[in-house]
Order: C-alpha cells, then structure tokens, then sequence
C-alpha cells in the first residue's frame, strides 16, 4: 500500500483540508487509526485531530455452488458487512462470466445493518442458469468494486420432454428425450404410467451421451389408442438423481368407432349412422355410399363434433325408401400437423338393409287403385308377396280382414328366398277356391323385430269377369300401358288389342310405329304405346277368345287423351252484312272436362239469347269444337279469341 498526503487552504474561510490517499492492494493490517498535526509557521500552537479509522468493505458470505436440478428452487447468496455510520447504498450484480452475462430475473437485497445480503433466486432452475457466478459490490464515490469469489453452478435433469404427436395406425413412431448430467446416465421408458417398455418386437431403444447431454430415442410403431401415453426416466448415478420426463400422448390417426350396420323400414326414419376418429390436428368427416360421395339433400343431412381428439361423424337419413339401402363409410381427413402430412384414412363398410315389399302391377296388384285381383270359382288360385331385405324373412303370416284362415278354404302358404335376390316370397294357394275365400288379405313379413306388410284384394268370380283397361291422359313423352285384367272359366285361345284407326287388330305389331308390345298372362294382358307418335291418340279395345267353346269377349273400349290441348285457328267468317248471322269455331284436342269461353278483345264475351251464343261440341277421341253464333251482337266483334280453362 503506498500512502501520500495533500493540503488545501480556503483564503475566504481561513480552512485548511489534509487529504490522505492510501492506493494500491490494501490488506488487513493496513486498516489503522489516523491522526492529523496542524504546524502554524506563524504561531507556535500545533493542532492534532483526533484518531480516525480506516475501515474495510469486505465479502464475507460468499455464493456456494454446486449442482441444480432443472424445475427445482435454486438460489445464491452474496453477503457483505461495513461500519455502522456508513450510509453509501450499494449497487449490487450478479454476472456470469462464462460468457458475461448480468443477470436480470429476481434478485432480493436486504439492509441488514451492519452490511447487507443479497440472494439470486432462479424458479424453476434451467439449463441456462449453469455457469461461474460472482457477486459484484460497487458505491458511488468509492473506487473499486467488491467481488465474490466464483461459484459453479451446474443444472441437470431433463431438458427435452418427449412431443405428443400424431401418426396413422401402423406407421413408425419416434419419441426423443434428452437430459444434462453430470455422467452417463441410465433410462427407462414407461408406457400407461406404469409398464416398462422394452426393445424388441418392433421396439428400438437407442442411447447417446456427449459431455453432459444425453439422449434416448424410442421408435416404436403406432397400433392403437389404448396404450397412448409414454414418460421416459433419466437417473444419474453420480448425482443420485432421478429425473422424470412430462408425458408424450401418441394420438394415434384411425377410426376409433366404424360406422354399424342395420335393418331399417320407411317408419324408423330418421336413421343416423356414426362413426367416431381420433387425430389431435383438425378433422373433417366426409360420407360415402359405395363410391358415391354423398352431399346434402331433402333426404339426408350431416354433423360433425369434436372433444378433445375425438371427432364423431354422422349421416342423417331423414327418409328411408328403397334407394336409402347401401353400405355406407366414412373418410376422415386431417390436415398437416407438424412433421405429418395431411391426408385421410377410411372406416370399414356398414350396409343399410332396408325391408321393403316388392310390388308387381301386372300379377299382384295395383295398390295405388286397390284393383282385385280375380279367381275363377272351384278353380286354382294363388294370392303372392314378396318383400326385400338384408336376409330371409324369419317369418311370414296370411290373415283374411274378416274370416279365419279356416273359413276361407284352408289355403296353404309358403315361404322361399333368394340370396342373390335378397327377397322372401310367401305364396298363399287354393286348389279348390271357395266363394268365401273373397276379401282383403294381409301378409306380414317378420325380420327380428322389424315387420313389413301388404294387402292383396282377392274376388271369386263365376263365369267371365273382365275389368277393362282405363283412359289415359298424358303430358310427356314416357311410354303408356293399357292394362285389361280377366277371368275365365275356361283357358284363353287367343288375346288381340283393337285400335279405331287401325283396320284390323293390334296382334302384329311389326312396322307399327308407337306400339311396342303387348304381354299376356293367364289373367292380364298388357299395350305398350309410345305417345311420341301422333296416331296412337285413339280409341283401344282388348278382345280375348276362349280356348274351347270359342266364345269371344271384348273389354270396355279406353281412349289416350294428350293432356296438353293443340288448339285449331278460329275460322273467320269474314265480312258479313248486318242482320245475317255469322259463326266463328275453334277446334281443342285434350281434357274434355273443362269449359271452352269466348272473348270479344280483352273483354270476355256475354252470352245474350237469340243475338250472341256460343256452344261446345265433344267428339269422341279427345276432340273439342267451340262455336260462336252472333246475329246482333250488342257490340261489334272486331277480334274473337276462344280459350280453354285448365
């Protein structure tokens, strides 16, 4: 230490100030008392001041190191004392010099006179904190800086927890965790908790350690979503630590719940089909029927919910027919999601049966008009049904609405199915038809708990019975079927269709333009007219002859009608003196039901008796004539409109 001594004088005051500087390493005995002579040259009286004592600042709790476990409590402390009366605050740091940085996050100071002590507290302690720490003591007005000796901080414990992540079922998985220690540490990984996970079977466990990071990775091959969570445990051997990794949930990217299968008839609507996937990135749920994406509709509609890594999908079938039977899937589709590409995956099947009776017109019934069908007296008779469903009907049963089965004749029923078909049909049958056996039969299909039925309307008839065909009125181009339904007591020789623009029969249809066929039966007999060609508009009848007796039988006769009217020019009767009577007529082709008026201009034209009158003619065949008669009209008829009313 190398001391030196300055003097100042202030004339205005008359004070002298004596200044002792004291520089260079100063240690512990340098800190002596003081005293201070003041020599008046002028005056023989000497000044000596009292003593005064130099005192240290000195460190004297010194921040420990040691070793820091990552997310646990970690704190510092820096402790220094000086005089009492000393009132300089202190500036107070913490530094890392490995790398010069100062630290910013929580630091306490506390005056605890004579000195005060200061505590670094890092919460949860990280990898970053490991370094060579010092405590810095500095005040304003006193050269130098308080120092604390270094202390070494090391941190260990887990610093990368293995990533939850997604993957579709069946591909390869990688799960990494790494660690700081201090020496090569150990490593089990855990699955559900509590299972240890082993290498083998498509497992793969590999380890690498570098200075103080240590790594494991655990590849392993996504199956399913019951065993979803993995934790890996690290020990270090030199610290007697161990350290537990947060948990990695492996999502696994499938259908969890595959859409079911069911049996379903038109009253269970609506019916909803469901399908459940799991991903932990967003998923849409698109329906398929075979391979036909299905899309909103009056007959069906669609939700989608999400909790959590669920996302359940459903088809709302809000009608159910015929059409609604199929398989039915799901595809869920996933967008990318970290590391994974998007892309979809597909449930399994589920089929949709729909029961359903299958109508025949021509050799069951016609429901729509309840139209019976006929048995001859004493003769065969055969009443069928057929239904449609995923499997064989379990069961099918005959009821007559007003009479036992006994009362009717005792009839026989069967039952049979076709695999290829998938229809159950049930004949009931009579060798020996009694008058009783007449009414309204129903016939009942059972599949488990589903049922379906229909009605069959039977009349026992002796002699001829012949219900003839209907007109028809069309407005398309759809083909049309006359139908004429007959019983006989004896077998039919032959069946011919008669047309009134045709010279003869309908039999041979060969180069008849319009006329496509004719099917018969034992007890029906079918016309096929295109309504394209014009002169298939006219008047039809069915003409049977019997086998034996010869005896011919012909049908009420039916006309096609075309619904939408042509109209024929009024013809103009020109100029016409006053007083002579003039007509006017319009000619309309369609519905004869409706009214025909006239009108004068836009105004419609009031009939007045013996001046202005106008009639309708029908002719037979579709054809309408409207004629106006006037001789004096109360206004002139300058512009004479007919028009049909629809």
């Amino acid at each position: 230490m190398t001391e030196s001594s300055t003097e100042a004088y202030d004339v205005g005051t008359g004070v002298t100030t004596s200044t002792i500087v004291a520089t260079g390493s100063l240690a512990a005995g340098d800190f002596t008392s003081y005293t201070v002579t003041a020599d008046f040259e002028t005056h023989t009286v000497v000044v000596q001041s009292a003593a005064m004592t130099l005192n240290k600042l000195t460190i004297n709790t010194h921040p420990t190191g040691g070793n820091r476990q990552i997310g646990s409590s970690s704190t510092l402390t820096c402790k220094f004392d000086y005089p009492s009366g000393f009132t300089a605050v202190p500036t107070i740091g913490w530094v890392r010099t490995t790398d010069s940085y100062t630290y910013t996050g929580t630091v306490t100071n506390t005056h605890d006179s004579p000195g005060y002590t200061s505590l670094m507290k890092v919460f949860p302690a990280a990898i970053g904190d490991a370094g060579i720490w010092e405590c810095t003591v500095s005040f304003d007005g006193i050269t130098g800086t308080l120092k604390s000796s270094a202390a070494t901080v090391t941190v260990s414990g887990i610093t990368t927890s293995p990533s939850s992540q997604s993957a579709v079922t069946g591909s390869l998985v990688t799960l990494s965790c790494v660690a700081s220690a201090l020496s090569e540490p150990t490593v089990v990984w855990t699955k559900s908790s509590s299972t240890t996970v082993t290498a083998g079977s498509g497992i793969s466990i590999t380890n690498t350690y570098s200075t103080t990071t240590f790594t494991s990775k655990l590849m392993l091959t996504s199956t399913d979503t019951s065993d979803k969570t993995y934790t890996c445990v690290v020990t270090d051997s030199y610290l007697s630590a161990t350290y537990t990794s947060s948990v990695a949930t492996l999502t696994a990217l499938a259908i969890k719940t595959n859409p079911t299968s069911v049996t379903v008839v038109s009253t269970d609507a609506p019916v909803t089909i469901t399908c459940v996937a799991t991903a932990d990135s967003s998923l849409t749920i698109s329906w398929y029927k075979g391979s036909t994406a299905l899309t909103s509709s009056n007959s069906q509609s669609f939700s989608t919910e999400t909790s959590g890594t669920e996302t359940t999908g459903k088809v709302i079938l809000s009608v159910i027919n015929k059409d609604s039977a199929g398989d039915y899937y799901c595809k869920a589709n996933y967008a990318q999601n970290g590391d994974f590409n998007g892309g979809s995956f597909t449930s399994s099947s589920a089929t949709v049966a729909v029961i359903s009776i299958v109508e025949d017109y021509l050799l069951y019934d016609n429901q729509m008009n309840k139209l019976p069908l006929y048995a001859q007296i004493t003769k065969e008779r055969d009443l069928t049904c057929v239904a449609i469903g995923n499997v064989e009907a379990d069961s099918v049963t005959w009821e007559h609405s007003m009479a036992s089965m006994a009362d009717v004749g005792n009839p026989t029923s069967t039952k049979t199915y076709s695999s290829t078909t998938k229809k159950t049909t049930s004949t009931l049958s009579w060798t020996n038809t009694p008058q009783a056996a007449s009414g309204l039969y129903t016939c009942t299909f059972a599949y488990g708990a589903k049922q379906v039925e229909t009605e069959r309307l039977l009349e026992v008839v002796s002699g001829v019975k012949m219900l003839p065909p209907e007109s028809i009125y069309v407005s398309s181009s759809s083909m049309v079927t006359f139908t004429c339904h007959f019983v006989l007591e004896e077998s039919f020789y032959s069946s011919e269709w008669y047309g009134s623009k045709w010279s003869g029969t309908l039999t041979s249809l060969d180069g008849k333009p319009g006329y496509q066929k004719q099917l018969d039966t034992s007890s029906a007999s079918e016309l096929i007219v295109d309504p394209t060609v014009t002169d298939v508009f006219d008047t039809y009848v069915f003409y049977i002859r019997t086998a034996h007796s010869g005896t011919k039988y012909y049908s009420d006769p039916a006309h096609l009608y075309l619904r939408e009217f042509q109209m024929d020019t009024p013809s103009s009767p020109g100029t016409k003196a006053v007083g002579t009577a003039q007509t006017m007529a319009c000619h309309f082709y369609g519905d004869l039901t409706n009214s025909i008026k006239w009108f004068n201009g836009a105004s419609e034209v009031e009939q007045v008796s013996g001046k202005l009158s106008y009639s309708t003619t029908v002719w037979d065949g579709g054809m309408q004539s409207s004629t106006l008669i006037f001789d004096s009209p109360p206004r002139p008829i300058r512009e004479a409109t007919c028009v049909k009313l629809w």
